[in-house]
């Protein structure tokens, strides 16, 4: 009989001891849950209030490259402009007034480059690299052009074409081109170069010219020598081959200028 009742004590305080280390057990997980919880509302309003006093990565590059759109000229075409900057590697103090966009002497129009953006206050700047996807219009010979022949509109083409940077070697508009005469051959379906062209002049310096004089009664001709180049109605010394005398005259034909009385 004793022997059951020391069995029944000795459960019971097994039983009680098992129950207190259940509540303790309960209580530090439920400390550690709020530790936990607590870690991490201060964690996310740090990074929340970190957001908020740091200026956006987006916005920098938004700023960038707006201004490097400003810089193109109108005859390049834009596909793309792609700023970048690695949100973990830079971070800058919300700048309390506009962000402005510069560039460090003229600005170059390349397929890579770079624009600073900077904050007067607090004062910092970064520079943004920009990679620039561009088109531009271009002349090419729609057959092949052969040396000293005189550039006629039926020979060119405007095409579309990636910009790479070099075109300003190029000519865009047709008119630069007609009446000039090539210097080499130019291959069908090439772009047309400055390099590539000479002045077709009616009258060449140093070339012998036909000098005619007139008025409303007479007309005299005489020979001469031209001092300058010219095209068509330009006005250019012309040195008289008789008397040496230099005069004015008007280009009016190839070999022929023209003085009044």
């Amino acid at each position: 009989m004793i022997n059951e009742q020391v069995v029944k004590m000795k459960i019971y305080h097994i039983l009680i001891l098992a129950t207190i280390s259940i509540f303790l057990s309960s209580m530090i997980k439920a400390q550690s849950y709020e530790e936990k919880r607590y870690i991490q509302q201060n964690t996310e309003e740090n990074i929340e209030e970190v957001s908020i006093q740091s200026e956006s990565i987006g916005v920098i590059i938004d700023v960038a490259t707006n201004y490097a759109r400003q810089q193109i000229p109108e005859h390049i075409f834009v596909e793309s402009l792609t700023g970048t900057l690695l949100n973990d590697v830079f971070s800058f103090p919300k700048c309390s007034n506009e962000l402005e966009a510069f560039t460090s002497g003229s600005f170059r129009l390349s397929r890579q480059f770079a624009i600073g953006v900077r904050c007067n206050s607090p004062s910092w700047k970064i520079y943004v690299p920009i990679k620039a996807e561009l088109l531009t219009e271009v002349i090419v010979a729609n057959k092949t052009i052969l040396k000293n022949e005189v550039i006629e509109q039926h020979h060119l083409n405007k095409e579309i074409k990636p910009y790479k940077g070099s075109y300003q070697r190029y000519i865009s508009s047709i008119k630069d081109i007609v009446g000039k005469i090539a210097k080499r051959n130019i291959g069908a379906g090439k772009m047309i170069r400055a390099s590539q062209l000479k002045t077709n002049y009616l009258v060449k310096k140093k070339q012998q010219v036909m000098i005619i004089a007139s008025n409303e009664r007479f007309q005299v001709q005489m020979k001469g020598i031209a001092l300058n180049h010219g095209h068509k109605n330009d006005i250019i010394k012309v040195r008289n081959s008789s008397s040496n005398k230099i005069v004015e005259a008007v280009i009016i034909k190839p070999g022929k200028v023209k003085v009044n009385f």
